[in-house]
């Protein structure tokens, strides 16, 4: 697995990259929102998950003093590559038959 070294000091690998080249560095909700495909509402219910300790979603930040949240690039990818699902590979043995045919 390769991992891109602009974004080394994260550990992104090029599939997290995948589709998502064009992200700017520094990003409003409604604009990631809009690249992930999500409902800006649901980035909010993740962020609330953060002060209890859950974590769901990307790292962000939020400006002091505003209600002004933003998102870099480089979190969102490592939250994107952390969640990469391999593809399945067969157990060794099986043939791929269903056993109670």
């Amino acid at each position: 697995m390769e991992v891109n070294h602009e974004l080394e000091d994260t550990c992104v690998t090029e599939e997290a990259l995948d589709g998502f080249e064009d992200l700017p560095p520094i990003m409003s909700a409604p604009r990631l929102a809009e690249c992930l495909e999500l409902d800006p509402k649901t980035l909010e219910r993740w962020r609330k998950t953060w002060l209890t300790g859950e974590c769901t979603g990307p790292r962000f930040l939020k400006a002091p003093g505003t209600k002004l949240y933003r998102y870099y690039r480089r979190d969102v990818l490592a939250w994107l590559d952390a969640g990469l699902v391999e593809e399945e590979k067969p157990v060794a043995g099986t043939t791929g038959q269903n056993i109670n045919a």
